[in-house]
Order: structure tokens, then sequence, then C-alpha cells
């Protein structure tokens, strides 16, 4: 498994019921591709945002979330780290 961790910049403040938009709209997608989401980070000024996830490869989360992140302008980049050693 990988972990990704994917950076967005949004022009506008996230406000919280717009993330939990995003976060319903994105869930059934990211089950079907087996993505798991960790976690979220929201800067204070709600205009920056850091999502953990894990998954097989990069190409999972980019189809698992992609729909979604294309739908929001100011999408930073990808990161993927090296699988975790077991």
């Amino acid at each position: 498994m990988t972990d990704v961790l994917v950076e967005r910049h949004m022009d506008e403040p996230l406000t919280d019921a717009e993330f939990l938009r995003m976060a319903q709209a994105a869930g059934g997608c990211l089950d079907l591709h087996r993505v798991e989401w960790n976690r979220s980070l929201l800067a204070a000024d709600a205009r920056h945002l850091v999502c953990h996830f894990t998954a097989v490869d990069l190409e999972s989360v980019r189809r698992g979330a992609g729909s979604e992140l294309r739908a929001r302008r100011g999408l930073g980049l990808y990161i993927a780290r090296r699988p975790r050693s077991r």
C-alpha cells in the first residue's frame, strides 16, 4: 500500500458544509477504487487542505477522488511515498 497526500488550494475559504459535501461525494468512488481516506488537515484560513489517503497506487487515488478534485478549482499536487515496509 502507498500513502498519498493530496494538497488543494482554494480561492474562497472552504466551509464546513462544503467539506462535508466533498467527503460524501467522494465516498463511493473511493470505495470502488479501494482507496482509504485517513485524515484531512485544513489550514486556519480554510483555503489550504491536505488529505492523506492509503491506496494500492497513486492512480487509484486519482480515479477514486478524481471527479471531486476536478470539480473543485485550486487543485494542488499529488505526492506519493514509497510503499510502507511491513
